[in-house]
Parts: C-alpha cells; structure tokens; sequence
C-alpha cells in the first residue's frame, strides 16, 4: 500500500512539472536589447569589394551597387564600419605559428572581412530596416546589432 501512495505521489509531482514546463513554453519571449542605430550585414564578396573600393576613395555610404546603395539611401544610413578591420588569416598564423600548426588541414577560416555595421539614425526602426537590407541580392544577412550579456554566479571571496 505504500508503494502505490509514493507512486501516486510521484505521478502527481511528474505531471506538475509537466504543466510548468508547457507553461513556461507560452510565455512571450524577451526582446533582446539592440544598440540603437546599428544593423549588422554580411555582403556578398562582389559588394566587398565595392565597399573597400567606395572607403578607399572617401565616398561611403555610396558603394556604387545600385540595389544596395538604393536600399542605404532610403534607410538613411551614415556609415558602413567594417566590423574586424585588422582580420587578416595569414597574419594571425604568423603571429600564433603553434596554434596555426595545430589546426586540420582542411580547416575552414571563418570569412569574417565582409561583415559589417550599418549606421543609421537612430529614430529607425532598426528591425524593419534589417529586414529590408536582408532582402538586397548583395547582402547574405542582416540583423539588429543586439547586446549579449552573460549572468555569472557571484563568487563569495570569503572562506
């Protein structure tokens, strides 16, 4: 008989945490926090080159793609900042020859120079804008610039 009341009491406890879990499914999630006026975009390696081109010679935010520069201009946007402008693969190996070593043959180096930040003003709707970005054939991505932050345990320095 007190097998059956602990099992009983087993199943009640199971199915409560059944419920909570489905419950905490509905809630609505948290927006993240953005930086205000910045979307995050990867282009294409054609417009890549355009933008280099356009900083090179002082002309940015005109990068001389006619759907992107279109999409820019109705966006309002300031500034395209590259957003690893010293990324350079060969120069990272020279510089940590042991890790590079380690590294697979076949090893894939992330293509991080054609990400970049898209300054606009700062009354835009920033998810509608990305949105819009995301839609030119030269661009690969483009999202809000959202602010990560982690929750570490607080470490009692005391013994």
């Amino acid at each position: 008989m007190r097998w059956v009341t602990a099992f009983s009491t087993m199943l009640v406890v199971i199915a409560a945490c059944g419920a909570l879990v489905a419950a905490d499914d509905q809630l609505p999630a948290e927006t993240p926090a953005r930086v205000p006026g910045e979307i995050l975009i990867k282009v294409t390696p054609e417009a890549r080159t355009a933008i280099e081109r356009a900083r090179a010679a002082g002309q940015l935010p005109h990068t001389g793609v006619a759907s992107f520069d279109a999409v820019l201009t109705r966006l309002g946007a300031t500034a395209i900042e590259p957003l690893f402008p010293q990324f350079d693969p060969k120069r990272i190996a020279q510089k940590f020859p042991k890790r590079a070593a380690r590294a697979p043959e076949d090893a894939a180096i992330p293509e991080l120079s054609r990400l970049y930040k898209v300054v606009v003003s700062l009354d835009t709707d920033i998810p509608a804008a990305a949105a819009e970005l995301g839609q030119d054939p030269h661009v690969e991505y483009a999202e809000p610039n959202s602010v990560v932050s982690i929750e570490l345990p607080e470490i009692n320095a005391e013994p």
